[in-house]
């Protein structure tokens, strides 16, 4: 398959077509791609999608907690923002 590199705005675009994305197991509007040039050759790697219960796979929640205790004793975990300021605060 051959692609045209084509203006588009103030950049340079080159359309992928839908057959192609099918293939590719791309099914929605907006894809993120890693783009590099190796060897004068553009590559470009899906990226995939990353969902938050998938950045914390594997983060253990009470030995986080137990080591901040540890490392600050008896001190809240309450953060003070401060005094509040514009329309936070009550009438």
């Amino acid at each position: 398959m051959e692609v045209t590199l084509q203006k588009w705005g103030n950049s340079q675009g080159i359309r992928l077509s839908k057959s192609l994305l099918k293939d590719l197991g791309i099914t929605t509007e907006k894809a993120t791609f890693e783009v590099k040039v190796k060897n004068k050759e553009l590559i470009l790697k899906r990226k995939k999608e990353s969902k938050l219960a998938q950045r914390f796979e594997g983060f253990d929640y009470e030995a986080y907690w137990d080591k901040w205790d540890n490392e600050h004793p008896g001190e809240s975990k309450e953060v003070d923002w401060g005094k509040s300021v514009g329309k936070e605060i009550k009438w």
